[in-house]
């Protein structure tokens, strides 16, 4: 069993989470949008506005996670490429010019 797959199960629970997370506040703020206000200090209106704060910080997140994976995992992976042994020069190919 690799690293991936052993985290495999952790990962696709905190994706679920998460996305379980973003369905049931955006549920929420739906289902309170048009509620009988009772104004400035409505504690509905104020959950609301909880609510779309953690979902624009789950979206920050989100992109922020994905970035991090894209800069580091990627670059980590394809480093090999850039970062390869050096192309042969004369002296490592042990080349004599004048013989």
């Amino acid at each position: 069993m690799g690293p991936y797959q052993r985290r495999r199960p952790f990962l696709l629970a905190f994706t679920a989470s998460l996305a379980l997370t973003a369905v049931s506040t955006e549920a929420f703020i739906t289902a309170h949008q048009h509620h009988d206000c009772s104004g400035e200090d409505c504690l509905i209106c104020l959950q609301i506005e909880t609510a779309r704060h953690l979902l624009d910080g789950l979206v920050r997140a989100v992109a922020a996670l994905m970035g991090f994976y894209a800069l580091t995992v990627r670059v980590i992976v394809k480093a090999p490429v850039f970062l390869g042994p050096a192309p042969p020069t004369p002296v490592s190919l042990k080349v004599k010019f004048n013989t």
